[in-house]
């Protein structure tokens, strides 16, 4: 597993620790208190930093005049329970609360089913399982968004009825049982994702049926808040300290709640504190003051996606073979993406040499039109993207086997029969060749990936086929130049070693950005989301749009050779 890396002064941690320490007890805590500890725990470590958390590009409100007026995940819910004296706050918000909402929903579970322990996921092995460092505070106290989400990723958290929470000892994770991380593979989450910081943002994930997770300073008023009225403002921090910091998750909104509308919000200090538990809070004092900054100033707002699997299913599927495939199953394929830079002397150009096979058993006919593009985009904001070049597969206006580029598109009128490929059809070569100059307002950590049947024409078994990167790792640009990978001052490029056979396993690592160097990066399924939402909403066709009349530019030749 990677190290994270996120710095906190020690003299801040101490103070943290410090300032939760002069809370007093008023509640009965799960777990029975040490003496010298609140009954009230925080411990959220207010260290992070979430500039490569992938943003979250999944859609399904377009905007906030279609949006439910209210909406509430509370029945998605374990009981609600209490951290007891101990800064385990994170891996209840993330853990118990959000994990097994997340859990409930792919499992469908009801407030019966909710209530048992062997569908609720422990706050205690996910805390003692994260690695001690400066990301998890001594006895614990306290923790990192960042190495709770990482570690529900690459191995998971037991259930409630494995690992109760009790006898927490000093939280080492030295004292993980076998049986523990044995039971956690199978309650992994797939991916975790922070939102923009603003309410529209925060209800359309709460609408999509997915509660997010969030880090707050806390004031004292907070702390004896016993009421169903709207939380609208802080008062002092004399008794929690000015290093109050606490993770919870948001569960619910209402427009019609209060003055401006409020957040429902499920903490983990038991029923015995605010609403039941819950605490609503007005939606501009949320986002302007109760809302914390990470270090790049973004709010602290966080999604995950579920990877749990039932004791049967199959965790690892057997692999596709020939026999399995049927119609159509298209493969996209590149040779070699390099700069161009020491003949055009651009920084900005590039030469992409590729292909598009069909491995199915029927022909990918042009009657029903579907396209293939190479596209950037961002690898921590998809929504970030640009359409390098576009062709139309379609019979309208085009000859049986040509092309034609116009101002609006790069039409072509080309069948790629079962075992063939397209640049087989169209000229009898290998590849097909384009050059092409990226913006030079490219800045940043950008992927370039070719995709094929971008429209979703074809129902193929393997989509993921589909796909192709030409990196593992994103791609650092500087003015649309790739970025210099070793001493000798050469630019990215991507010379692919292997040949196409459609019966090698060593194509799939082309496939997706997914892998053990960066299990967090976008999937698939996510990209191909998002170019779904941005052709909805009309986006994508103003990149293609804006491409064709950048290609009339002589130093952008898109025309396939």
């Amino acid at each position: 597993m990677k190290k994270l890396s996120i710095l906190i002064a020690i003299f801040m941690v101490n103070m943290i620790f410090m300032s939760s320490c002069k809370l007093a007890e008023t509640i009965s805590p799960t777990d029975q208190a040490d003496d010298d500890k609140p009954a009230f725990g925080f411990g959220w470590l207010g260290n992070e930093n979430l500039g490569k958390v992938p943003n979250n590009v999944k859609f399904g409100f377009a905007s906030n005049t279609n949006l439910p007026t209210s909406f509430d995940l509370s029945e998605l819910l374990p009981p609600v329970a209490s951290q007891g004296s101990y800064g385990t706050c994170i891996s209840w918000a993330a853990g118990y609360y959000v994990k097994t909402a997340t859990e409930a929903l792919s499992f469908g579970y009801k407030a019966s089913d909710l209530s048992k322990s062997s569908n609720q996921i422990s706050a205690k092995d996910l805390f003692t399982s994260l690695p001690e460092g400066n990301s998890k505070g001594a006895d614990c106290d306290g923790s990192s968004y960042l190495i709770n989400m990482e570690m529900l990723q690459l191995r998971g958290a037991a259930t409630m009825a494995t690992v109760p929470y009790s006898n927490l000892g000093s939280c080492l994770s030295s004292s993980i049982q076998s049986s523990w991380t044995t039971e956690a593979g199978k309650h992994k989450i797939k991916n975790y994702r922070i939102i923009d910081d603003d309410v529209f943002s925060i209800k359309q994930q709460i609408a999509n049926r997915i509660p997010v997770i969030a880090g707050f300073r806390l004031s004292d008023n907070f702390m004896s808040w016993n009421s169903a009225n709207v939380y609208s403002s802080h008062t002092t921090f004399n008794s929690v300290g000015q290093h109050a910091y606490h993770g919870m998750a948001i569960v619910g909104y209402d427009d019609k709640k209060g003055v401006n509308g409020a957040f429902k919000v499920v903490n983990s200090w038991g029923s015995n504190w605010g609403n039941n538990g819950f605490i609503w809070v007005d939606y501009n004092f949320f986002i302007n003051t109760f809302l914390q900054r990470d270090s790049n100033g973004n709010g602290v707002l966080l999604t995950m996606s579920d990877a749990a699997i039932k004791s049967t299913e199959v965790s690892n599927p057997p692999p596709v073979n020939n026999s399995q495939l049927t119609g159509v199953e298209l493969v996209s394929w590149v040779d070699e993406d390099i700069s161009t830079f020491s003949t055009t002397k651009n920084p900005a150009s590039r030469k992409l040499l590729f292909n598009i096979y069909n491995d199915g058993t029927q022909p990918a006919r042009v009657n029903k039109p579907w396209n293939a593009f190479y596209i950037y985009y961002n690898a921590y904001n998809a929504n970030d993207y640009g359409i390098i070049f576009n062709y139309n597969f379609t019979n309208q206006n085009v000859a049986e086997n040509k092309f034609v580029c116009s101002e609006k598109s790069c039409d072509l009128n080309v069948t790629i029969p079962p075992n063939g490929d397209f640049a087989n059809m169209l000229f009898g070569t290998e590849n097909i060749q384009v050059e092409y100059t990226l913006p030079t307002t490219l800045n940043g950590n950008y992927y370039l990936i070719l995709i094929a049947d971008g429209s979703d024409i074809f129902k193929e078994y393997d989509e993921d086929d589909n796909f192709f990167y030409t990196t593992e790792n994103p791609i650092l640009f500087k003015n649309g130049q790739g970025a210099r990978l070793s001493t000798n001052g050469s630019d990215f490029s991507f010379k692919n070693n292997t040949k196409y056979n459609k019966h090698s396993e060593q194509k799939l690592k082309f496939r997706t950005a997914t892998n053990e160097i960066n299990p967090n990066a976008y999937s698939t399924d996510e990209i191909f989301d998002m170019i779904k939402s941005h052709k909805l909403n009309g986006d994508f066709q103003k990149k293609v749009d804006a491409f064709n009349k950048a290609k009339m530019d002589p130093s952008n030749d898109i025309n396939p050779k």
